[in-house]
């Protein structure tokens, strides 16, 4: 059965929701992908590009359309210029593409405009800035700490990979674990937490332990 002009109007605007806006004036836009590509889509208004054509003279009317993607990153172009640049040309009423970039985790912008004869690119319209992720971990991590010590002191390490950056633990006492040593390392650990303390904790008396050389 086929479908009436309302519910034809209706499947329209119900896909028309998943695609982008047309533009009614000369723009470009970037669309992060993956940390490897980039979507970019741009409408030119004709009055624009003879207007462009016309103000680089007699080569305008053979300046091809291309977009030109700036790696900005970590710049501010206020400051500096781009690290480095690459064309794409635009062909006919094409007006979107999939840009392949060759690194990830880098920043962009992208104009499009007229290439004249000498690769100078007169501009029409500038993109948004755009962030591509990583395609992995980050090489650049530190595996530094703070290790607090027996007597309260703090000490830094760079690597907790290193040997001898973490303390070697005491001893615990365990039921094979002669009585003396075992009666020693409590005292030790008691004496221990005396001098270091922490806040609401009253110390109380230890009571005598008895071990084979007397009351100590």
């Amino acid at each position: 059965m086929p479908l009436s002009r309302e519910e034809l109007a209706a499947v329209s605007n119900e896909l028309a929701a998943f695609f982008p806006q047309p533009f009614h004036e000369t723009r470009v836009v970037l669309m992060v992908v993956d940390p490897y590509h980039v979507h970019a889509y741009w409408n030119v208004r004709l009055d624009d590009l003879d207007a462009t054509r016309r103000q680089i003279g007699p080569d305008g009317s053979h300046a091809p359309i291309v977009l030109r993607f700036y790696d900005i990153t970590f710049v501010d172009l206020s400051r500096q210029g781009p690290h480095r640049s690459f064309d794409i040309l635009v062909h006919g009423l094409q007006n979107n593409w999939y840009v392949h970039l060759w690194q990830d985790f880098k920043s962009y912008v992208a104009d499009i405009g007229l290439r004249k004869p000498d690769g100078a690119l007169v501009a029409l319209a500038r993109s948004n800035v755009v962030h591509t992720p990583r395609s992995a971990e980050s090489p650049h991590y530190e595996r530094a700490g703070v290790v607090l010590e027996a007597d309260g002191t703090q000490r830094r390490v760079s690597d907790f990979a290193q040997g001898g950056a973490m303390p070697v633990a005491p001893r615990q006492p365990t039921p094979e674990m002669p009585r003396d040593e075992s009666d020693s390392l409590v005292r030790q650990g008691y004496r221990r937490l005396m001098r270091v303390g922490r806040p609401g904790f009253q110390p109380a008396p230890l009571p005598a332990l008895k071990g084979s050389q007397g009351e100590f």
